[in-house]
């Protein structure tokens, strides 16, 4: 038994929760070596394509 409070409770729950998103853990790995590879879009580009 281990005693931790419901805020850490309920933020362990959403980490497992994401985690288990084969979906997005997989587009996450896929963003993550983009970004290694140098693969990323200028913050002025992204406002530009969603419209900002």
């Amino acid at each position: 038994m281990a005693v931790i409070s419901y805020n850490h409770l309920t933020e362990l729950l959403e980490a497992l929760d994401i985690l288990t998103d084969i979906e997005f853990v997989t587009k996450l790995r896929q963003s993550i070596a983009q970004a290694s590879e140098g693969k990323t879009v200028s913050w002025e580009n992204a406002k530009a394509k969603l419209g900002l």
